[in-house]
């Protein structure tokens, strides 16, 4: 299980809605890795760690 701070833009109905800061996701990892739909050719780097965006359906942000 997981709970973590995160910041971005928020998608509904495949539509941009607003850009997002200080909300929270919370959730089990493993459904979460269940429930990924999409993922980004835009590879990021935060020091050595890397990551792409990712689309997630079915997810819960608290504080939007």
């Amino acid at each position: 299980d997981f709970s973590f701070g995160a910041s971005g833009v928020l998608y509904r109905g495949g539509k941009k809605v607003q850009a997002v800061r200080g909300v929270t996701v919370a959730g089990n990892f493993l459904k979460l890795l269940e429930r990924v739909d999409g993922v980004a050719d835009d590879l990021t780097f935060y020091g050595s760690t890397g990551a792409p965006s990712l689309s997630v359906k079915n997810i819960t942000v608290g504080g939007v």
